[in-house]
């Protein structure tokens, strides 16, 4: 299919034929395809032909930590030199820029924060103009029309794209609709080759309880997890209800893994395989030997279904046939959502939390700098994650300290209407028409037809069942 105005050519190459468009020809690349595709990674052996012809570093870029990981330990597996640079690993920045700047890294993989640091722009930018490859993971969002391209994200990659403008781009995409393609394109280049490869998991039996109240939420949740009879994830609202779950379910006799609470650490493959994962982190992945997940339950809605399936789909973590299940609050709760603090108020907060850090004698906890900046918990948090990723503040535990750093707002940007919640979700939380049918129509693909298997409202969507002996009693 050749998109309008795109001037490019739209096939489906084998990974082979994209390392030798990556490589050799220098094109540049958008690859639709669902998260688990192998041709994701063709980055891989495209790195080794460049590197070998001379050519710089490959640069990796993606809003999830987790996407990173599992690149990471792909490229190391096939004996590449990594370095990463994430809020994760502050302490080894350094040597990672050090690195970087002696030629000795053939990957580096960087989050979404550090992109947009100042001191990734002053110290990677100017080594990363020989780049050979640019990997762009959620691509779609680098759109000027994506509703969340004012976040940061966008912004960054538009940045590294204008720093190094000779790179081939592999772009890669969960979403396969003509504005995103048609978008991308025109980012990418008129000489730029989509590649669509299938995206839908139609394997999948899709469901929505409507009308739960926060207690019924996690009571529904637990009691799905119980009767699924295999291992089962739990994406929760916030940490707090996190911790309520994994406290239940653990109550019951399960193996509960529960992410840390800012979202950041992977688990490992010596980790032993849980009954249940409890996260309120979104990219969530977990490692290759633990079982793939019969259940998926969510206990509020994604922003999109696009990333909805993306989530569901990622390094193909879900047994065939699994069953996910979002759980939507009362209207009247929904309508109750505090708005989202702007960016000009994070940084008054980060200012004053900054000031009493370098105040203070000891390192201070949350709730401390709430009492001592008079502002929300919630706020404060924010404020410290801001401060974090600047690098102006290290934690201890749960306890926070000034690095002695310096730190600079970023500059407010104006951030375009934010919608409730776009049609597509309204149409599949309501179940108007098949849920399998709303998520192809969401990606671009044309649906399978009516699945026959997706479920709607408190009464028609499976209930839990009886609980069955886990497999760790």
């Amino acid at each position: 299919m050749n998109v309008p105005g795109d001037g490019g050519r739209t096939s489906t190459p084998l990974t082979g034929e994209l390392v030798t468009l990556l490589a050799r020809e220098h094109q540049s690349v958008l690859v639709v395809a669902s998260p688990a595709d192998n041709a994701r990674q063709a980055f891989i052996p495209a790195t080794e032909a460049l590197r070998s012809a001379g050519a710089g570093p490959t640069v990796v870029v993606s809003p999830h930590l987790h996407a990173l990981d599992c690149a990471n330990a792909a490229a190391r597996r096939q004996g590449l030199t990594t370095s990463m640079i994430s809020s994760r690993n502050r302490e080894s920045g350094d040597d990672a820029y050090a690195a970087l700047a002696a030629r000795k890294v053939d990957i580096l993989l960087i989050t979404e924060k550090r992109l947009a640091n100042a001191e990734f722009e002053r110290l990677a930018l100017p080594h990363l103009l020989t780049s050979g490859l640019l990997v762009v993971d959620e691509a779609e969002t680098i759109s000027r029309s994506h509703r969340g391209f004012a976040h940061g994200y966008g912004q960054a990659v538009h940045r590294l794209l204008d720093q190094a403008p000779g790179a081939a781009v592999l772009a890669l995409s969960g979403s396969g609709t003509y504005e995103a393609v048609s978008d991308l394109n025109a980012i990418l280049g008129p000489a730029s080759i989509t590649v669509r490869r299938p995206i839908l998991d139609t394997s999948l039996s899709l469901a929505v309880v409507n009308d739960l109240a926060p207690a019924a939420r996690i009571a529904w949740a637990t009691d799905a997890v119980e009767a699924a009879g295999g291992p089962a994830i739990v994406y929760a609202r916030d940490q707090r209800e996190a911790e309520l779950l994994s406290e239940l379910l653990a109550s019951r006799g399960n193996i509960v893994y529960v992410q840390d609470p800012r979202g950041e650490a992977t688990p490992t493959a010596e980790e032993t395989p849980p009954d249940v994962v409890v996260t309120h982190a979104p990219g969530f992945a977990a490692p290759e030997a633990w079982s793939a997940f019969t259940t998926v339950v969510r206990t509020r809605p994604p922003m999109s279904l696009t990333s909805y399936h993306d989530q569901l789909t990622r390094r193909g973590s879900l047994a065939p046939d699994a069953t996910a299940t979002i759980l939507v609050a009362p209207d009247a709760e929904r309508r109750r959502r505090r708005p989202e603090p702007s960016t000009g108020r994070v940084n008054e907060v980060a200012v004053e939390v900054l000031m009493e850090l370098r105040a203070a004698d000891v390192p201070r906890n949350a709730e401390w700098l709430e009492d001592a900046t008079n502002a929300s918990l919630d706020l404060v948090g924010l404020a410290i994650r801001r401060l974090r990723d600047g690098g102006a503040v290290a934690n201890e535990g749960k306890l926070w300290r000034a690095t002695g750093s310096s730190w600079s707002a970023p500059v407010e940007t104006e951030r375009p209407a934010k919608p409730d919640s776009p049609d597509d979700i309204k149409r599949y939380l309501a179940g108007d028409g098949c849920l399998m049918e709303l998520i192809a129509a969401a990606l671009g693909e044309s649906g399978p037809g009516p699945c026959g298997r997706c479920t709607t409202g408190a009464k028609s969507a499976p209930q839990p069942g009886p609980r069955r002996t886990r497999r760790h009693s």
